[in-house]
C-alpha cells in the first residue's frame, strides 16, 4: 500500500536533455515535517549492476505537489558511441545512448521515514540521448519508437527530420533504434540490386536497449554482416547504385517500422569536397555534403621570450654582435586551421539538416582516406531558410578543427 500517488510520469522512452519529470501526491502533506526523499537506481533490483546513484530531498510546492526532475542526474550517464571501424554487424548493440533507471520513494514526516510501494510500471525509466525543441519535447510521444515483432510500419527511428536523405555511395549513416522486449528480427535493405536481409540478433538486457543500424553506402560495403535474398547474387550495392531503403522487419520479413530512404547522389566538383559527419537531436548520426567553393585561413598562435643581444667572443676576446642574433625568440607555436565552406543548392530538408548540424555537440569531416577528424562549428548565428522566401537556398558555414597543429620549434 502506498499513500504516495504518481500523477505524472514518463512513459516509454524520453529525451534526457529535456525535462524528465514526476509529479507526486500524498495525503500526509500537512504532517509536521513532511517531504519525500527520491532515490534514484541504476538499472532495476536484481540487475548485476544495479546502484545508487543519489538521493534528492523534495518538500511539496505550494499546490500540494512534489515535483521532481531527473534529467540533470541521469544524463552524467549517457553520452554517445563513435566507433567507424566498428564493421561486424549492420544493426549492432549500443550502450552508451542510453541508460535505464528506477527510483524509490519514501516519505519522512513526524521524525519517521516510510517506504512507499511504487509499481515497475511507475518508475522504470528508459532515457536516452535525445533533445527535443520546446515544441516536439510537447508533443514527443515515444510509443511511436517502439520497435518489435508486432509493431506497426510506421514505427519510427530515433532520427531527426526527414527519412529521405541525400548521400553518396562514401557516406556512412548511423540510425538508432529503440528494441522493445520482443525486438524486431532483421533489417531489410532494398537497393536497384533487389531486397536483401541481415539478422538482428540481440535481446535488450541490462543497459542495452538501443540498436545503432549502420545503413550507408560505404557502412554496406565494408560490412562483414551476412545479406540474405533469395536468388540473388548481386551485393546490395554497387558503383551504380541509386537508392537505398532501410526498414526493420519481423520473422516473416514484414515492416515492423517506417522506411528510411538514402537517395544516392553524385557530388562531383571542381572545388573540394567538404563531408560533414554529424549527430543528430535523437542521437543517430547523419552526413551533408558541401560542394562549393571552400577556403581555409591559418591562424598562428606564439609564445615568445626576450633574449639579450650579443654573445662573448674567446678568439677575438670581445663582446659582440652577429646579424642573425636572436633578440625575440619563439619558444613554442601552434596552427589553428579556420574553414570556411558553401553547399549547393538545397532541398527543405537537406537545409533542415544543416541547422540542426549547427546545433550538434559532435561534428566531424570525412576526409580523402576515409577518416573522421573532429571539428568545431564556429558558425553561431545564421537563418532558418525556406523556399517560399529564398527560392533556392544555401548556407555558408565555418569551422575549425578540434586539435591545433604543433609546428617546428627549431
Amino acid at each position: 500500500m502506498s499513500d504516495t500517488i504518481i500523477k505524472v510520469r514518463p512513459t516509454g522512452i524520453a529525451p534526457t536533455y529535456n525535462e524528465t519529470v514526476v509529479v507526486l501526491e500524498s495525503v500526509n502533506i500537512i504532517e509536521t515535517d513532511f517531504k519525500w526523499l527520491v532515490s534514484i537506481y541504476k538499472g532495476v533490483f536484481g540487475d548485476s549492476d544495479y546502484s545508487l546513484i543519489s538521493t534528492l530531498s523534495i518538500v511539496p510546492n505550494p499546490e500540494g505537489f512534489g515535483i521532481v526532475d531527473f534529467h540533470r542526474h541521469i544524463e552524467n550517464y549517457i553520452s554517445t558511441s563513435f566507433y567507424p571501424a566498428d564493421i561486424d554487424k549492420v544493426s549492432n548493440k549500443v550502450t552508451n545512448e542510453g541508460f535505464k533507471w528506477t527510483y524509490e520513494v519514501t516519505e519522512s514526516y513526524n521524525g519517521t521515514e516510510v517506504v512507499q510501494t511504487l509499481t515497475p510500471s511507475d518508475n522504470l525509466i528508459y532515457s536516452f540521448n535525445g533533445a527535443l525543441s520546446f515544441q516536439d519535447f510537447r508533443n514527443w510521444n515515444s510509443a511511436g519508437y517502439t520497435m518489435s515483432t508486432n509493431s506497426l510500419f510506421n514505427t519510427r527511428f530515433l532520427l531527426n527530420g526527414s527519412r529521405s536523405i541525400d548521400v553518396s555511395l562514401k557516406d556512412r549513416v548511423w540510425i538508432n533504434n529503440f528494441l522493445g522486449t520482443v525486438p524486431n528480427n532483421s533489417i531489410k535493405i532494398t537497393t536497384d540490386n533487389g531486397t536483401y536481409f541481415t539478422t538482428q540478433s540481440h535481446t535488450p538486457t541490462g543497459q542495452h536497449f538501443i540498436n545503432q543500424n549502420k545503413i550507408g553506402a560505404k557502412d554496406i560495403l565494408e560490412s562483414a554482416d551476412t545479406f540474405f535474398s533469395a536468388g540473388n547474387p548481386n551485393p546490395p550495392i554497387d558503383l551504380n547504385t541509386t537508392f537505398i531503403q532501410v526498414s526493420a522487419v519481423d520473422g516473416a520479413g514484414g515492416d515492423v517500422s517506417e522506411t528510411v530512404t538514402l537517395n544516392i547522389k553524385d557530388y562531383c566538383s571542381k572545388y573540394e569536397l567538404i563531408r560533414f559527419f554529424y549527430m543528430d537531436k535523437l542521437g543517430s548520426y547523419l552526413p551533408i555534403t558541401f560542394n562549393k567553393v571552400s577556403k581555409t585561413n591559418i591562424e598562428n598562435n606564439r609564445n615568445n621570450y626576450k633574449q639579450n643581444n650579443g654573445s662573448y667572443d674567446s678568439v677575438s676576446n670581445a663582446y659582440g654582435y652577429t646579424s642573425y642574433d636572436k633578440g625575440l625568440t619563439t619558444y613554442d607555436l601552434t596552427s589553428k586551421e579556420v574553414v570556411t565552406c558553401a553547399s549547393d543548392w538545397l532541398s527543405e530538408d537537406t537545409a533542415s539538416m544543416v541547422l540542426d548540424m549547427l546545433s550538434s555537440p559532435n561534428v566531424y569531416i570525412q576526409n580523402e582516406a576515409g577518416e573522421y577528424i573532429a571539428i568545431n562549428i564556429t558558425t553561431n548565428t545564421y537563418e532558418a531558410k525556406k523556399t517560399v522566401n529564398e527560392k533556392l537556398i544555401n548556407y555558408t558555414i565555418s569551422f575549425e578543427y578540434a586539435n591545433n597543429n604543433t609546428n617546428q620549434r627549431g
